[in-house]
């Protein structure tokens, strides 16, 4: 049978009918099983989105530290375990178990920019990273953006 298959002519039609037969094959459509068996199916590949607010943060001349409520916003095309952290601190903001989607504020101060994480439960592994940056605004030294108009110039 196979030889016969290889040895005959294509045309156009067998050639769309042998098309859609190998991929029902391989689908394992009309079958009672999946055709390379269930431990070889994919599992979904989540979509992980970590969203902070605000994304800068701006310090005076005369302060050394940044004070914000920060939001952390997160959400996942499949449930999932994690964990809430900020990387430069050893302690864990906040959990969630089997989620699509979270959502976290607070009060925070830091001088440099400030890295936060979704983990695994574990701690293991970092699954999506997000940062405020810190901005040292100088007020002193600020250039002017255009010079000043002149019509004798």
């Amino acid at each position: 049978m196979l030889l016969r298959y290889l040895l005959a002519v294509p045309t156009r039609s067998s050639i769309r009918r042998n098309t859609i037969g190998v991929c029902v094959a391989i689908l394992g459509f009309g079958s009672s099983g999946a055709v390379f068996g269930d431990s070889m199916v994919p599992a979904p590949v989540a979509e992980l989105h970590l969203e902070l607010r605000p994304r800068l943060c701006t310090v005076r001349g005369d302060e050394e530290v940044c004070s914000a409520r920060v939001e952390a916003r997160w959400n996942s095309t499949v449930g999932q375990s994690l964990c809430l952290v900020i990387r430069a601190r050893p302690q864990i903001i906040h959990c969630w178990t089997q989620r699509r989607e979270g959502a976290f504020a607070a009060d925070v101060s830091f001088q440099e920019d400030l890295l936060v994480e979704l983990r695994d439960t574990d701690l293991q592994h970092t699954m999506a990273s997000a940062s405020v940056r810190v901005i040292h605004q100088a007020t002193e030294y600020r250039r002017k953006r255009r010079r000043p108009w002149s019509l004798f110039d």
